[in-house]
């Protein structure tokens, strides 16, 4: 996990996130990030936060997921955090393509199995 400066495996970015978004946040003002957050509107991106509802496969409060997804040569990946399960996911892959439709659909997976 290296685009935004940050090297780690998947573990390590999940702890990041979590530390990020968790409820022992080390930022104090990360609901500001949260896209929409303070305002009435539906907002897909947020400060560096993507809403990721629609990665989840469910609906209402354990539907609701943000996080962020990053491409660079040669790879893609993302992390997300799940309020309702207080749990984060991270994904990294080896594969790049345009749409990023193979983390997304693996953070799918995983979420889902987590809920069960």
């Amino acid at each position: 996990w290296s685009a935004s400066d940050f090297v780690g495996d998947a573990q390590a970015a999940a702890d990041v996130a979590f530390a990020i978004y968790g409820s022992k946040r080390v930022t104090p003002n990360a609901d500001l990030m949260i896209p929409g957050n303070g305002t009435k509107k539906k907002a897909i991106y947020g400060l560096a936060t993507f809403d990721l509802a629609s990665s989840t496969g469910q609906k209402g409060d354990w539907g609701v997921a943000y996080g962020h997804m990053g491409a660079t040569y040669g790879y893609q990946s993302l992390i997300a955090y799940f309020p309702k399960l207080e749990a984060a996911i991270a994904v990294g892959t080896s594969l790049e393509t345009d749409t990023q439709q193979h983390p997304s659909d693996t953070l799918c997976f995983a979420y889902n199995k987590a809920v069960d």
